[in-house]
This record gives C-alpha cells, structure tokens and sequence, in this order.
C-alpha cells in the first residue's frame, strides 16, 4: 500500500480529524474520503508556526524576499522541522501553493526523493500582478515548478497561463475540479418568503467589497462573512463564526453574492460558490473566464461584469422578485454539485492522479 504525506497549512486539520462529522472536509481535496476507505496509507503533516524558535528564525530570513516579490509564502520549516516524516513516503501531495513552493525546494537540493504533486491556485494571476516583469523571478518559479511531478490547477485558464509563462509542458497540468463536502453542506429546499437576505462570504485579497457595498447599502439587508476590514453603511459583518453558523446563513440567504476585481485565471470565490449551490442557495458571481468554464449562466449560476456596480445593480434588481428563477437556479446549482463539483469526485481525481 502507498504511503502519501499530506502537508496542510491550517491548525483546523486537528479539529477535522478529530470531529469528521462535525466540520466541512472539502479543503482536504478528498484526502479525506481516501483514507477513509484505506486506499492509502496517510500521514498529515501541518505547517510550523514556532516564530520565536532561532532555527525558525533564521528560514524566515531566507523566507522574506520571496515573499515580497512574489506575495505569497515559502515555509522551509514544512520540512526543516519534520524530516523523519519524509522516510519511506511515496508520494506528497501539496494543495496549497506556499507549501508546495517549499516541499519543491527541498526536492530541487535532494532532500526529498519522493514523487511530488502540487496544486496551485493564484499563481499565473500573482504573476500578472505582481513580477511579470522579475524575469529572476520567473526563472526561479520554472524551476520550482519543473520539479514537480504533476501540477494541478483548478481550471483550463489557468492551465495554459501557467504552461505559457513558465514553459511547463501541458502534459505535465492537469485541471482539478474542487467541490464542496455534502455530507456537511446539506440541501434545504428554496422557498422565497424564507429566503429575505442577502449573503457575502470571504476574506482573500481578490474579493471586491467596495462594489458591493456600493450596491446594497441601505437597499436590501445584507449579512457579509469576511475578516477583511471594510466599511458598509447597514450592512451586517460577521467574523469568526463556526461552520454550522454559515451553515445557517447559507439556508437563510435569498441570494450569494460573491464579488471579486477582474480576474483572468484565478477562481477567486469558488469554495464559498460551491458551498453555496451545495445549500440550495443561488449564487451571483463576478464574471471570470475560470469560473464560466465550471458553471452556466442563468442555469446553474448568475453573472455580473466585476468591478461594475451599475451592473452588478441591475443584475440585482432582475433577480431579487423573481421567484421562479431563482428556485430554478437553486435545484440546477444542488444538481452540478451532486453531479460534479463534490469531495467524492474530488477524491477519484485524486486516486487517478496519484495512481
């Protein structure tokens, strides 16, 4: 039987893994669901937080200029701190992009001789941001990127953006379709008099509030989920609410709005869409060519010109009254996640990757 390391980068693997029945398992990419079944062998690793340890100290050090450059994190200490992990193991599979940055510099020196796959989920998009023009930069990422084994993106945007900047052979990047865990993001019919708010969830740096707020301030109740600091005239923000309390708000919400800035590769809003269609829940999402390649508009999904508020208003105002397509949507949307977009099928793509 394989033996597979799971490095994950959140501390709530413990919780996870600890009360499976209580919490969501879509972010384990459908480790989850192979374990489970005793397909492999698995042992989970998580990032070190020691900032006060002098060893860790010192890789920070080594740490902060690419992550000026590129926005985004190298945590060496994944396997400084853990190599006895790293005996006998067959394959590591990395579904974070720092992390999986880290685990293909230790490959690249020699550290570590197990086959690598890696997930990306930003990083043609950072590109375009932040060093298209640091061709140091560039050169260093290709070469990281060669050692892995097997790249996967979560879209075929991403696919060639990233094959073309760092001259990847397409061969070598596969799209992974990630879906929500439906053992946790249960299905409640949409009926519209119950349905009287609308909902906004997230916290990373592509989501666009300002549009948002723009839109639904003083106009229709609004709940908005994120850590990010924001100011929304009647709008209601939450942070630091438990999974079961989303739970809710999806059930309670007549609409989720995800709003993000213009992307090209990048599906910035697609766990809390998935989360959301999963609830029975329609979404309306800033229009982007990775999320368009997953969902149908009007069918399964609606979609708003990004960074448009007069748009985003009209779409709005089309959709709030009207009962019919939004219970439409509500059954299409469940559909494709039962079908498709699940923590199951996440983890049969998982089995034929690493098989």
């Amino acid at each position: 039987m394989k033996k597979i390391l799971f490095p994950f980068r959140f501390n709530n693997l413990k919780i996870i893994l600890k009360y499976p029945e209580k919490n969501p398992k879509e972010f384990m990419y459908g480790m989850y669901e192979l374990k489970k079944k005793n397909i492999y062998i698995v042992d989970y690793l998580l990032e070190p937080r020691e900032r006060g340890n002098l060893k860790r100290l010192l890789l920070w050090s080594f740490e902060q200029p690419f992550v000026k450059l590129v926005k985004l994190g190298i945590p060496f200490g994944i396997y400084w701190f853990h190599k006895k992990k790293y005996e006998n193991i067959d394959t590591i599979v990395c579904i974070n992009d720092a992390i999986s940055f880290s685990i293909l510099f230790w490959k690249i020196f020699g550290f570590i001789d197990s086959r690598v796959i890696t997930l990306f989920q930003s990083l043609s998009e950072r590109h375009n941001k932040f060093f298209k023009n640091n061709n140091f930069i560039i050169w260093i990422i290709k070469k990281l990127l060669g050692s892995s084994d097997k790249i996967l993106v979560l879209s075929s945007s991403a696919k060639y953006e990233l094959s073309k900047v760092f001259k990847i052979p397409l061969e070598n990047i596969e799209v992974f379709y990630f879906g929500a865990d439906l053992s946790y993001w249960k299905y409640k019919e949409f009926r519209f008099e119950e349905r009287g708010y609308i909902l906004a969830v997230g916290n990373d740096m592509n989501r666009d509030y300002k549009t948002l707020c723009k839109v639904v301030s003083g106009k229709y109740k609004t709940i908005i989920v994120t850590t990010n600091k924001i100011s929304c005239k009647g709008v209601e923000i939450k942070s630091g609410i438990t999974n079961d309390e989303l739970l809710e708000l999806y059930h309670g919400a007549r609409i989720i709005i995800t709003p993000s800035i213009k992307l090209l590769t990048e599906s910035s809003g697609l766990s809390t869409t998935v989360q959301a269609m999963a609830c029975g829940t329609p979404v309306l999402v800033s229009d982007s060519p990775a999320m368009r390649e997953l969902f149908k508009e009007d069918e399964e999904i609606f979609y708003f010109e990004p960074e448009k508020s007069e748009n985003l208003e009209k779409k709005l105002n089309e959709l709030w009254g009207n009962n019919l397509l939004l219970e439409r949507v509500s059954k299409n949307g469940r559909a494709i996640i039962e079908n498709k977009f699940n923590s199951i099928n996440m983890a049969k793509q998982l089995d034929e990757i690493i098989q």
